[in-house]
C-alpha cells in the first residue's frame, strides 16, 4: 500500500497532468485513501504476501520456478525484502514471469527497493506480454491512478470501464470515486453510486469500502452538497461496512447516531 504521502504526491501529479480542478478536503482525503491506496487487483487473494505461485504459472509461466523465486518468497516472508528484492531481479533475468510479477508489486509498493511506479509498470507490461490476466489488470490499475500522461489515462480509463463491466470490484469502486469527485469525467454523482451500488455486490474487501462512501454520501451531503440527505439509506450503508470491521465506518456510524439523537437510548449503539 502505498504511504499517505506518496499517494498525494501521486494525486497531485495525476490532477497536473490531467488539468484538474481544484476539489474539497473530504472529497480528496477520499479519493486518496480509497483510489490510489487500494492497488490491488483483488487485494483479498493477490497480496504479495499471500503471492500464489502456482496461480501465476497456470495464468502463463510453464516452466518450473526457478530457485531465485522460491527463495525470494522465503526471504519476504522472513522480512528480508531487500534479499529477496535481489533474488527477483535475478530471476527476471531468466525471463520468469513470476519474478516480473514480485518485482512489480515492490516497486509499487516500495518493498525492498525505492518505490518507482515506472518500473512497477515495466514489469507488470513484461508479465502480461507473457499471457498473465492479472498483470493485465494491474497494469490498467495503475495507469489509471497514476498516468504518465493524458493519452495513457485515457486508454487506462476505458480499459477500467471494461473491467468495471465485467464485474471487477475494484474497478467499480474506483470508477465510482472518479465519478464522484470529478476525476477525468464530469463529476456526476448518479453516475458514482451506480458504480458504488455495484462495487458492494462484491464478497471481497471493496464491498465495505464502498459501503462507507455511500453512507457518507447519504449521511449529510457533505461530499455532494446537491445530494438530499438520506439518514435511513446512510445508516443501512454504514452498518454494513461496519458489519464487516470497516474501521472509518464504524466511527463514521457512532457520529451518526450521536448526531441524529443523541439521547440515551443510542448510547449502547454509539459504544458497540
Amino acid at each position: 500500500m502505498y504511504s499517505t504521502y506518496s499517494s498525494i504526491l501521486l494525486v497531485f501529479k495525476t490532477y497536473s497532468h490531467l488539468t484538474m480542478k481544484k476539489y474539497s478536503l473530504s472529497v480528496l482525503l477520499l479519493f486518496v485513501t480509497l483510489l490510489i491506496a487500494t492497488p490491488h487487483a483483488d487485494a483479498a487473494s493477490y497480496a504479495f504476501d499471500n503471492f500464489n505461485l502456482e496461480e501465476v504459472k497456470d495464468s502463463g509461466d510453464t516452466q518450473k520456478a526457478s530457485k531465485e523465486v522460491s527463495e525470494g518468497f522465503r526471504l519476504s516472508k522472513s522480512g528480508k525484502q531487500e534479499q529477496a528484492f535481489k533474488m527477483f531481479t535475478l530471476a527476471a533475468k531468466r525471463n520468469e514471469l513470476t519474478a516480473y510479477m514480485a518485482l512489480g508489486i515492490m516497486h509499487r509498493e516500495g518493498r525492498g527497493t525505492p518505490e518507482n511506479l515506472k518500473l512497477a509498470k515495466e514489469n507488470f507490461q513484461k508479465a502480461a506480454a507473457k499471457g498473465n490476466p492479472q498483470a493485465t489488470k494491474e497494469l490498467v490499475l495503475l495507469r489509471f491512478a497514476a498516468p504518465d500522461d493524458p493519452e495513457e489515462f485515457a486508454a487506462a480509463r476505458k480499459q477500467m470501464e471494461q473491467l468495471a463491466s465485467k464485474g471487477l470490484a475494484v474497478a467499480q469502486l474506483r470508477l465510482g470515486l472518479a465519478h464522484l469527485a470529478g476525476y477525468g469525467y464530469t463529476a456526476d454523482a448518479t453516475k458514482a453510486i451506480e458504480y458504488l451500488t455495484q462495487a458492494t455486490k462484491s464478497t471481497g474487501s471493496f464491498k465495505s469500502d464502498a459501503a462507507f462512501v455511500l453512507g457518507q454520501l447519504y449521511r449529510d451531503g457533505k461530499l455532494k452538497p446537491e445530494l438530499k440527505p438520506d439518514p435511513l439509506s446512510a445508516e443501512s450503508w454504514l452498518k454494513k461496512a461496519a458489519e464487516a470491521k470497516h474501521l472509518g465506518a464504524m466511527r463514521a456510524l457512532g457520529e451518526f447516531y450521536l448526531a441524529s439523537n443523541p439521547a440515551q437510548q443510542n448510547y449502547a449503539k454509539v459504544r458497540d
